[in-house]
């Protein structure tokens, strides 16, 4: 059975993954290699917490006074937001896993971020990706 302190940290994961600003960030990193973010285990790094949450604290100052965003003022645990970038970045990718039929390789699914992002035509991209793994 889950302790109070899992149900609490889910909460604050589930919050915290609907917050713009943790789905930006997630975005900004859906690239950039797993093994620099988290340990084997799927933790996050301590280097990357500690970068996550000072750039969650700038991107909220930066937002003070906007109307359309609403601070989280909501409880959260060192690695919340850390956590909660991970958790985001893994979805982007696994939405790009069922894209791509199935492919989980990490550099297939990097490469197809990547060249999206360089304006690439996204189906010329998948089809070249899922050409590749086909054979």
């Amino acid at each position: 059975m889950a302790s109070l302190a899992d149900q609490d940290q889910g909460r604050i994961l589930t919050r915290l993954r609907a917050n713009p600003v943790i789905k930006r960030m997630a975005a900004d990193l859906a690239a950039a290699p797993l093994g620099e973010m988290a340990e084997p285990d799927g933790s996050p790094r301590f280097a990357f917490v500690m970068s996550m949450n000072a750039q969650f604290r700038r991107i909220e100052a930066a937002n003070a006074g906007n109307e359309r965003y609403t601070p989280d003022e909501g409880p959260r645990y060192r690695e919340a937001i850390a956590e909660a970038v991970l958790a985001e970045r893994a979805a982007m990718r696994a939405a790009w896993t069922g894209l791509l039929g199935g492919v989980e390789d990490e550099s297939a699914i990097t490469e197809v971020i990547e060249r999206i992002r360089n304006r690439e035509d996204s189906r010329q991209v998948v089809a070249d990706i899922m050409a590749r793994f086909a054979a």
